[in-house]
């Protein structure tokens, strides 16, 4: 074989060897970068649904919604909040801007001690009436000179109940320190009608300024029915539920004693009438009057110190 036979064929083993270490290496390169791609794309999914995972697990951990509670009605709170005076039965909602002064003192003044001016002559204590700045107080200045300051049951016609202690009651209650309430007007135990006349407390130069003239109440009592239905507690705050009916006597004609019923302590939705004989015991356990009793809700919700204060009050139309 002639000599540039022999370097032509060496020169073609080298490219072809060199051809063929080149296609190797790219297809061994390629085969390591597609299962490097592969695996990373792995890891990129795991990872996603891992952090899907997570955040739902997130989601699952801070889900705060609050869960509706039915209480027990022996329960210590409910029974707490069910005793007090703040169960409003109005005809509409009712909440503390909308409440009357009327009611709301009526709780506040419940359980209170009505204080004497022990160390004042009678002429002093008087003239706080003329000066109260009340125009109903100032009218009776007259009758609290010629009667000495004492009423008909020889007590104290004028006395007064500390500032202090209502504005603590109305905290409890109402959560509510400054809108005071200014004016309560003694209630007729039989008509539920109110007069000032016989007696009324006014807030006046720091103190609640009770006039009392022990007026005697007659006439037959006030037939009232109120059922506590149910308690629920949602976050923080708590629902109770009751039925409620209330009757006044209106006349009495052939040994019978007529009731006027209303499902509202308003007075004015009247729903039935019921004659009751005047020899029996005045019973509301009868059918045709308990049909009428009306279902309210009242709210209240927890303050800072975690007590329980009244929010509102309202008629709703059935209890589930």
């Amino acid at each position: 074989m002639k000599k540039s036979s022999k370097i032509a064929i060496i020169i073609l083993v080298i490219i072809v060897t060199f051809s063929l270490g080149t296609v190797g290496g790219y297809l061994l390169f390629k085969g390591k970068y597609n299962s490097s791609k592969n695996d990373t794309q792995v890891n990129d999914t795991n990872k996603n649904n891992n952090i899907n995972n997570n955040n739902e697990s997130k989601d699952n951990n801070t889900d705060n919604t609050p869960k509706e509670e039915t209480l027990s009605l022996d329960d210590k709170t409910v029974t707490n909040l069910w005793g007090r005076k703040t169960n409003f039965h109005t005809t509409t909602k009712v909440t503390y801007s909308t409440l009357s002064d009327q009611r709301k003192l009526s709780a506040d003044l419940n359980g209170l001690v009505r204080k004497s001016f022990s160390n004042l002559d009678y002429k002093e204590v008087c003239a706080m009436l003329k000066n109260s700045g009340s125009a109903s107080l100032s009218s009776i200045y007259n009758d609290c000179i010629s009667m000495q300051g004492k009423n008909a049951s020889s007590g104290d016609l004028v006395g007064y109940y500390d500032l202090e202690e209502v504005k603590n009651n109305n905290i409890k209650f109402f959560n509510e320190s400054s809108n005071l309430p200014k004016k309560y007007s003694y209630v007729n135990s039989a008509s539920l009608k109110t007069d000032d006349t016989c007696g009324q407390v006014v807030l006046s130069n720091g103190t609640y300024l009770s006039y009392d003239s022990s007026c005697g109440y007659g006439g037959p009592d006030v037939l009232t029915k109120d059922t506590l239905v149910k308690a629920v507690k949602y976050g923080d705050e708590l629902y109770i539920y009751d039925k409620f009916i209330i009757g006044v006597a209106e006349g009495s004609q052939d040994d019978y004693i007529k009731y006027n019923f209303y499902n509202d302590d308003d007075i004015t939705n009247k729903v039935t009438t019921y004659s009751f004989k005047e020899a029996d015991n005045y019973s509301i356990e009868v059918n045709e009057i308990l049909k009428y009793m009306k279902s309210f809700k009242h709210t209240y919700k927890l303050n800072s110190d975690g007590n329980y204060y009244w929010v509102s009050s309202e008629p709703v139309s059935n209890i589930d």
